[in-house]
């Protein structure tokens, strides 16, 4: 199953090292929150506007591969779909 927004989901990082899941959010790619203080839009919080553009021309590029997860610890990251699992 693909992921998509607005879907729950888990990563597990450091694994081998004890570190537990962590469970956040997709959001969609065009959400402000994915690139507020991104070097795209000079660190600062950007307009819809411009973020719509900006995703518009990633899209036609080829450069969006990942997906931004709202984490339960307040962070939004980028990540790769395939890292990602769904949460029950």
């Amino acid at each position: 199953m693909a992921i998509k927004t607005g879907d729950t989901v888990i990563a597990v990082y450091g694994r081998h090292n004890g570190q537990r899941e962590y469970t956040g959010v997709v959001l969609a790619r065009n959400d402000i929150r994915a690139w507020t203080g991104a070097v795209a839009f000079d660190y600062a919080e950007p307009t819809q506007a411009a973020v719509d553009a900006h995703v518009a021309w990633c899209e036609r590029t080829g450069c969006l591969g990942r997906v931004p997860v709202a984490w339960e610890f307040g962070k939004v990251y980028w990540e790769e779909p395939d890292r990602l699992v769904l949460a029950r």
